[in-house]
C-alpha cells in the first residue's frame, strides 16, 4: 500500500515534554492557565498516540487482494484482446483496429488501476459490439440481429477460439477487481484522513508549547531550576528532531522523484496520444 509518512519524532517529542510537565505539575498548581495548558498538551499527546496507532494499522492484505484481482483481470483481458485484434484485422474493421492498436500488453501491465478499468471497458464494448456476447447487448437487439450475432459468435469461437465463456470470465474478473480496488481506495482515504489529523493536532501542540508553555516555564528559572532544566532538555531534543525530520523529508522527496517510473501510463497519456496511422487513413 502507498506509504504515508508519520512524523513519529514529533509525537515522541510531545510525549516527552508532556511527561516532564506531568512530573512537575505541582509547580503549576497556583497558576490555573499554566495548569490548563499542561492538561491541554497531555490531551493532545494522547490523541496523537491514538491516531498514530490507527494510521500504522497494517492494510497489506487489502493491497495483496487488489493486486491478485488485477493480475487475474489482466490475464483474462489479454487473451480476449489478442483474439479480438486478430479478428478485426482479418475482417478489415479499421475503426476498432485503430482503437485497439495502442492497447499493448506493456500498456496494460504498467498502467494505473483507473486506466486498466477504462481499457477493460473499451475491450468489452468492442467485443460485444461485434460479437454480441453480453446479455446487456442481446436485450436491445431485434430477432434478426440476434441471429446474425449468433453466427458471429460461432465464427469467433470456431475460427478464432474466442468462446462466450472467456467473455464471462473477463466480466467476472472485472467485477472482482472493481470491488477490491474500491476497498483499497477506501483504506487509502482513511489513512490520508488520519495523517491530516495527526499533522493538525501536532501543529496545535507545537503552537501551545511555543506560545504558552515555554513562557510559563521561563517564570520558574530561579524558583525551580531543576524543573526548567528538565523541560529545556526535552525542548532541545524536540528542536533537534524537528531539524532531522525536515532533512529526512527532503531526502525522501528527492528519492521519490528519482524513482518515478518513466513508463507509467496514466489516463491523460493514453487519451492524448494520436494514432499516426489514422491520420493517413483520413
Amino acid at each position: 500500500m502507498k506509504s504515508y509518512k508519520i512524523n513519529k519524532q514529533k509525537i515522541e517529542s510531545c510525549q516527552l515534554i508532556s511527561d516532564v510537565l506531568q512530573d512537575y505539575q505541582k509547580q503549576a498548581e497556583n497558576i490555573s492557565a499554566f495548569n490548563k495548558a499542561i492538561e491541554d498538551l497531555n490531551t493532545k499527546t494522547k490523541k496523537l498516540l491514538k491516531l498514530q496507532s490507527l494510521a500504522e494499522k497494517d492494510n497489506e492484505m487489502v493491497e495483496v487482494e487488489k493486486n491478485k484481482c488485477r493480475n487475474e483481470l489482466i490475464e483474462k483481458t489479454l487473451t480476449v484482446l489478442t483474439i479480438l485484434k486478430i479478428y478485426v484485422y482479418d475482417q478489415k474493421k479499421q475503426k476498432p483496429e485503430r482503437q485497439l492498436e495502442k492497447i499493448t500488453p506493456d500498456v496494460i501491465q504498467q498502467c494505473t488501476d483507473m486506466v486498466l478499468i477504462n481499457i477493460v471497458q473499451k475491450v468489452w464494448r468492442i467485443v460485444n459490439k461485434y460479437g454480441g456476447f453480453s446479455l446487456v447487448f442481446v436485450d436491445k437487439l431485434k430477432v434478426k440481429k440476434i441471429a446474425s450475432n449468433a453466427k458471429v459468435i460461432s465464427k469467433l469461437e470456431k475460427q478464432y477460439g474466442l468462446a462466450p465463456s472467456m467473455i464471462r470470465d473477463m466480466e467476472e474478473a472485472y467485477l472482482l477487481f472493481i470491488n477490491a480496488f474500491y476497498i483499497y481506495e477506501i483504506e487509502l482515504a482513511e489513512k490520508r484522513d488520519l495523517i491530516k489529523k495527526i499533522k493538525k493536532t501536532s501543529s496545535r501542540a507545537e503552537k501551545l508549547i511555543e506560545n504558552k508553555l515555554d513562557r510559563f516555564v521561563s517564570l520558574f528559572e530561579k524558583k525551580s531550576p531543576e524543573f526548567c532544566q528538565a523541560y529545556n532538555n526535552a525542548r532541545l531534543l524536540e528542536i533537534k528532531n524537528k531539524k532531522s525530520s525536515k532533512n529526512l523529508s527532503k531526502n525522501d522527496s528527492e528519492k521519490t522523484e528519482g524513482e518515478e517510473n518513466p513508463n507509467k501510463i496514466d489516463d491523460h497519456q493514453l487519451e492524448s496520444k494520436k494514432d499516426k496511422k489514422s491520420k493517413v487513413l483520413v
